[in-house]
């Protein structure tokens, strides 16, 4: 039994990586998961989930994906120092995460020079 399941095991293959992006302007955030696949109905990006500050915000559950992977933008309102957590489940393996820390943002300087924020 262990030699028919073994294959199986070893064809899955979690997200290669999560790219994370906060647009401050437009108040989205960015996903782009990379997981290529051959077959994008039967080895597919199953589930992504979102968290902000430990909060649960999005849950979206896919019957597919594209061949190189996914994307996704969600609209998600974030200041600095909150702490943005996706997790990517596949279809045939366990989840993956990446963490982002949304950075302060640059000091602008005012006409007299002096710092502003």
């Amino acid at each position: 039994l262990w030699g028919l399941l073994y294959p199986v095991i070893l064809a899955a293959s979690p997200p290669q990586s999560i790219k994370l992006n906060y647009d401050r302007d437009q108040k989205i955030l960015r996903i782009d998961i990379a997981h290529p696949t051959p077959n994008v109905r039967d080895h597919y990006i199953r589930r992504i989930e979102v968290y902000h500050n430990e909060l649960e915000v999005f849950k979206m559950t896919y019957a597919s994906q594209k061949a190189k992977g996914q994307t996704q933008d969600i609209a998600l309102e974030a200041k600095e120092n909150d702490v943005i957590k996706v997790r990517v489940y596949c279809n045939e393996s366990g989840p993956v995460e990446e963490v982002l820390t949304i950075p302060v943002a640059e000091k602008i300087k005012n006409e007299e020079g002096s710092d502003a924020k």
